[in-house]
């Protein structure tokens, strides 16, 4: 999901292509995260949840702030 959603970012705003997106989430980039917010609010008491946030560390940082 980080690599479509990143993917998505790239080709929509060519800024971030030119300068590399650092990871931050901001305004800006918060429309490109809608994956990551709907495993979070919808499927945060499920299995895969709990394997997601341990092996994925863009997803554990989204889940941090």
């Amino acid at each position: 999901m980080a690599k479509c959603e990143l993917n998505e970012m790239y080709n929509s705003d060519k800024i971030y292509y030119r300068n590399m997106y650092d990871g931050a989430v901001n305004k800006k980039t918060l429309k490109y995260k809608k994956s990551f917010e709907k495993l979070k609010n919808s499927y945060n008491d499920t299995e895969f949840y709990k394997m997601i946030i341990r092996e994925c560390s863009f997803f554990r940082y989204y889940c941090s702030l």
